[in-house]
């Protein structure tokens, strides 16, 4: 069921680029001078202020510019598995952690 509650989602995602989501991003695009504002998504990482996410799954979905992340996160003393979808547009990134609204983020220029 969660899955069908993002297909009306899927057709805000812009092509792929050429290396997927890996960059610096934030919420809101101000907030890209503030280094303690943004993430940095690696080729292996997620790297937030409070907490690292490391990438141990990835899953390309065919025909869209989305991939499905399973990951080990570590932050303020605790360890936690979590699934995300991520849709990659030319300047945003939506990440959906399962419920709710996903979150949007701006590509910040390094």
């Amino acid at each position: 069921m969660r899955r069908l509650f993002l297909l009306p989602f899927l057709w805000l995602a812009q092509p792929v680029l050429a290396g997927g989501p890996e960059g610096v991003w934030a919420h809101d695009p101000d907030w890209c001078s503030d280094p303690s504002m943004r993430i940095e998504i690696t080729e292996s990482e997620i790297i937030g202020r409070e907490n690292t996410c490391e990438i141990t799954g990835r899953t390309e979905i065919e025909g869209l510019s989305a991939q499905h992340l399973s990951l080990r996160c570590m932050g303020e003393g605790m360890v936690s598995e979590e699934e995300r979808l991520i849709l990659i547009g030319e300047d945003s990134l939506w990440q959906w952690f399962g419920a709710g609204d996903p979150l949007i983020f701006h590509r910040c220029s390094e």
